[in-house]
């Protein structure tokens, strides 16, 4: 059942019907000592949805918006949906809107995943597949003189190239 990737802590699931957000801690399933990210399910004016995974404490610090302006969403006009009912189960948590049967955005446990419906009709899948993946932190190599030109290059020398590959 569970795809090397991530799972939603099922007891780690809030659900805030005031602002129409969903939080859960992402769990790591290939390594589980990892601490689970937390996650942020926003549903939005328009039939938006925003998803966020963030980080509880860096170790480096991330690249978030500094002001609002700078965000994707314009904040004057982020507000949340209006007419949504959400349910809690016990695999997945369920949020319509727009009436009966109109829209629909379903948050899925295990693998961790987003499907949004339109008139029963999927139009958006978020780790369909349950494989998404982040990459770790990895510091930038000094270099030096003559290999400075080249290394700022991305180089690709094909999928088997021993600097791609690990252990």
């Amino acid at each position: 059942k569970t795809a090397p990737g991530y799972r939603i802590l099922p007891e780690s699931v809030v659900v805030d019907e005031a602002t129409l957000k969903v939080y859960g801690k992402l769990e790591n399933v290939k390594y589980s000592s990892q601490k689970p990210l937390p996650v942020t399910i926003s549903l939005l004016n328009n039939a938006t949805v925003r998803v966020q995974v963030t980080e509880d404490s860096p170790l480096f610090p991330r690249w978030e918006a500094a002001t609002p302006s700078a965000d994707v969403l314009v904040p004057e006009t982020i507000q949340a949906m209006s007419g949504v009912t959400i349910t809690k189960g016990s695999d997945s948590v369920k949020a319509n809107f727009g009436g009966e049967g109109w829209g629909e955005v379903e948050v899925f446990y295990d693998p961790f995943r987003v499907t949004a419906r339109l008139q029963g009709k999927p139009v958006m899948s978020l780790n369909d597949l349950g494989l998404m993946n982040f990459e770790a932190y990895r510091p930038k190599e000094a270099v030096s003189g003559k290999d400075q030109c080249a290394s700022s290059l991305y180089m690709f020398d094909g999928p088997h190239n021993s600097k791609y590959l690990s252990g």
